[in-house]
């Protein structure tokens, strides 16, 4: 009985409530909010919050969420910001933010917020401006009488009826200044999900990740980046046919969600290269691990099975971690170093990986200056017979053998070590 007349008020509440799952998306709301959107719950249910929100207000409504935590579990004080509504006219709302305990809903790492609205604007004035107009053909009399009217009496009739002829002037012109942004309202949806969505898989993008890797790095939370490409990738595509190897990729990005939990964020960079976001993850490596085993086991594409290799690195956030783009910078430097060390494996990002793709870079930007600088020299040796003796003068030179060698003034190398 408790919960059934908890959800008969959460339902008819007279003020919109909705509850967001950790990564964003509309998981419930009442019948309020149905109305003050203007939205169905069909519509809404599964949406991302930005939905509900003008473009203006979704930044630092993100801002206020990213800021709920275990010390700060509800808003201090409600977003003041712009709502949306379905036929695209923006109004001033008022949103409370609560973050609700780790038991109360999917498991202990899942964190959903629930949202309280209000419209923020002022109470719709009556048609006259003065609440009068509702008076203004009740007098006695009727319309003579109020024709007879030239003194003080009907000065004001008619001026209520001038009032009111304005003000329903101004909502005429006011509803057809909406009639633009509500036919595009919808379509502008359209075209940011496609935008932010990557058109092979329907995975987030590298332009939506990075804003949800930001948004998670506000939180105080764990944040682990997992990035990883499948091995000899162009080999398979030459293999298999460029309808083969997308579909390759289809399943790898398949096999990649079902790895992890639902807030988590999986996210295809271009290429073969995908990306995994896991927010409050308690054991990273366990999921790599997971992703591992998950896709070593063989799939069949185009009539062809196949196993491709994959090599992954696994970078977590530090009290030292700046931002998202060096995170990203630490697990590309465990992914090239699990490549290196032959491939088909996942190394977690140690910080002298770094030095070595600095110096891989360093060496393969000076390289191609080399020619240009002089810093190339060739030193040929001759081939003699093996069976020549070094104190016979007698011995035969079969050929020759050149030798490149870069002497490069920085390096404190010598010459033999720098062969090329």
């Amino acid at each position: 009985m408790e919960s059934g007349l908890a959800q008969l008020l959460l339902e008819h509440s007279p003020d919109p409530l909705l509850l967001l799952d950790p990564d964003g998306a509309i998981s419930f709301l009442n019948a309020a909010a149905e109305e003050f959107f203007g939205y169905s719950r069909t519509q809404l249910l599964g949406a991302d919050s930005s939905l509900i929100l003008a473009e203006a207000s979704r930044e630092p409504f993100h801002g206020v969420l990213a800021g709920l935590g275990a010390s700060v579990p509800r808003s201090r004080q409600p977003f003041a910001g712009s709502g949306r509504r379905a036929d695209g006219t923006e109004l001033p709302v008022e949103i409370t933010c609560s973050l609700l305990p780790p038991d109360a809903g999917a498991g202990p790492a899942a964190r959903s917020v629930a949202l309280a609205v209000r419209g923020a604007g002022h109470r719709p004035v009556s048609a006259s401006g003065n609440g009068s107009v509702g008076f203004s053909g009740a007098r006695p009399g009727g319309a003579a009488h109020g024709a007879a009217d030239a003194g003080p009496a009907g000065t004001l009739h008619s001026a209520a009826g001038a009032t009111a002829d304005a003000a329903t002037h101004r909502r005429r012109t006011l509803a057809a200044s909406a009639a633009v942004p509500a036919a595009f309202a919808a379509h502008d949806d359209q075209l940011r999900a496609g935008v932010l969505r990557d058109p092979l898989t329907s995975l987030p993008n590298g332009t939506l990740f990075n804003e949800r890797l930001a948004a998670a790095l506000r939180r105080p939370d764990p944040v682990d980046v997992l990035l990883l490409n499948l091995d000899d990738f162009k080999n398979l595509n030459d293999m298999l046919g460029r309808s083969s190897a997308d579909e390759l990729l289809v399943e790898v990005a398949s096999r990649l969600r079902n790895c992890v939990r639902p807030h988590d964020t999986v996210a295809r960079l271009g290429g073969d290269e995908f990306v995994v976001l896991l927010t409050e993850c308690l054991n990273a490596d366990a999921v790599a691990k997971r992703i591992a085993e998950s896709l070593y086991e063989p799939l069949r594409v185009g009539g062809s099975l196949v196993r491709p290799g994959v090599s992954m690195g696994l970078a977590s956030r530090t009290a030292q971690t700046l931002d998202g783009a060096e995170l990203l910078r630490q697990a590309d430097a465990a992914m090239t170093a699990a490549k290196t060390g032959g491939k088909n494996a996942w190394l977690r990002f140690r910080p002298e990986m770094l030095n070595t793709v600095a110096a891989k870079e360093d060496g393969q930007a000076g390289l191609r200056q080399a020619v240009e600088l002089g810093q190339i020299s060739v030193h040929y040796q001759p081939v003699v017979s093996p069976g020549s003796a070094p104190w016979c003068s007698s011995r035969r030179s079969r050929g020759g053998s050149g030798t490149a060698g870069w002497s490069r003034p920085t390096s404190s190398c010598p010459w033999p070590s720098r062969a090329a």
